[in-house]
């Protein structure tokens, strides 16, 4: 026997990494909200720098800024995948914050290996991939007749190593609650006056369920995984732009479908070479009724009108945009101070919009493709200290549309096929130096571009 002396071993988590590195990140673990039936918007709210405003209750629109930039300039992603792809019922304020293991949220530049056209920041939800067996569900019931379920799990069957992961949320309220000081006018005062009425027709109901099946820790891949995911969602709308204009029965509901394969390994077929591949087909729809012909008013009341409750013809849109998203990603580093990353990310978007109400209705689908190619050299010297990213950006987009040229003898419409494609090229860098132990600055610039969105296109 013999006695050794105290053997202390320092390492730093992947937070603290995160922290660390040339980028403005904020890397927040979410373990101290485990119990909390909270959504990743409220958690990100109390982060500094990130602001956070609903316009209504559970399920309404909401502006979420950073740094005091916001709406399409900050992007969204879960394990680096867009939050979009997976549906329009997918959303940080739907999200129950136990589904991450990790909240990662870059502010200002964003490096290439998300594959991002951000100029003001993103946040990413980083899920856990630890072999362990677990089970965590949660319910909360509040005002306005408000629930939220969410149910988180994994199992791993021990002789093959197979891990299956199952995540689900479930959201409803019927948003209810007090609106002050309303005008409304008064045919006794022949006047407008300020009332309180409760909302009527705002009822909102979510739900998402994913099944995860793959292989951790392999000797030909330390992650491989085979995913689909539904969501849906159903509300209703009660006011347009102005509060003074009020909704009775116009409704939007929508589901998406999603499919994917994910793939990670390091060191692949070299040392130092680590490789992370992803793609996905999924699908999303939409329908928007507006058939009334009413005018409603905030005490429920209403009125037969010579319009639809939007202000025009009736109608009822159908919308489909199935979409194909593939990202690849790989790193080498040539040696501890010298390492390369390329990403390429391919977003293809195709889009259909159908009313029932118009007749002779053509749905002429519309396209739109959108890629991005990154290239990284990061150096690091005096062990360390001093660190420096130089990275550029490719950026393209190709938009194929059906225009009305002219209409035929018989009265059909002759479409006229037009296409586009426009590229552009960004840079930029991002340095950290170590003043001291546990005091450092950093300084990062982009010359960046936003490419549109399918909703800016289609609308």
């Amino acid at each position: 026997t013999r006695e050794m002396d105290t053997v202390t071993v320092v390492g730093k988590s992947v937070v603290q990494q995160l922290r660390e590195s040339p980028f403005t990140v904020n890397a927040l673990e979410t373990k101290r909200f485990a119990n909390a039936t909270a959504d990743l918007n409220q958690v990100l709210n109390r982060t500094s720098g990130i602001r956070v405003r609903e316009q209504g209750g559970v399920g309404s629109d909401y502006n979420f800024s950073i740094n005091g930039l916001s709406g399409k300039a900050v992007r969204f992603f879960v394990d680096g995948v867009p939050l979009e792809i997976m549906g329009s019922a997918m959303s940080l304020n739907n999200i129950p914050v136990n589904l991450a293991e990790r909240i990662e949220v870059y502010k200002g530049v964003v490096p290439i290996d998300l594959g991002a056209d951000a100029l003001g920041g993103a946040v990413n939800v980083v899920t856990g991939t630890q072999a362990t067996n677990y089970l965590d569900a949660s319910y909360s019931y509040g005002s306005f007749n408000t629930s939220r379920a969410a149910l988180n799990g994994q199992y791993v069957h021990q002789p093959t190593g197979l891990l299956v992961k199952t995540s689900a949320f479930y959201n409803r309220s019927d948003n209810d609650y007090l609106m002050r000081g309303v005008e409304i006018w008064d045919e006794n005062e022949y006047d407008y006056v300020a009332k309180n009425f409760k909302r009527f027709h705002d009822r909102y109901h979510s739900a998402m369920g994913q099944l995860e099946a793959g292989f951790v820790d392999r000797k030909w891949a330390d992650a491989v995984f085979a995913s689909f995911a539904y969501s849906g969602y159903d509300q209703e709308l009660q006011t347009g732009v102005e509060q003074q204009i009020v909704y009775g029965d116009v409704t939007r509901k929508g589901h998406g479908m999603n499919a994917s394969l994910r793939y990670r390994k390091n060191d692949f077929l070299a040392e130092g070479l680590n490789v992370n591949l992803f793609a996905s087909r999924s699908g999303d729809y939409a329908t928007i009724t507006d058939t009334a012909m009413y005018k409603y008013e905030w005490d429920g009341s209403r009125a037969v009108s010579s319009r639809a409750e939007m202000g025009g013809s009736r109608s009822l849109v159908h919308i489909s945009r199935p979409r194909t998203y593939a990202r690849g990603n790989a790193t080498y580093a040539l040696d501890e101070r010298h390492s390369f990353n390329v990403n390429y990310t391919a977003d293809l978007i195709k889009n259909s919009t159908y009313d029932e109400m118009i007749e002779d209705g053509d749905d002429v689908p519309s396209y739109l493709d959108k890629h991005m190619a990154g290239l990284a050299y990061q150096q690091r010297f005096w062990d360390g200290r001093l660190s420096n990213i130089f990275f550029g950006k490719y950026y393209g987009i190709g938009i194929a549309q059906s225009r009305i040229l002219s209409f035929d003898t018989d009265g059909s419409i002759i479409y006229q096929r037009k296409d586009d494609f426009f590229s552009h090229w960004g840079y930029g860098l991002a340095s950290k130096y170590d003043l001291l132990p546990g005091l450092g600055i950093k300084a990062s610039f982009e010359h960046a571009y936003r490419l549109q969105e399918a909703e800016e296109m289609f609308g």
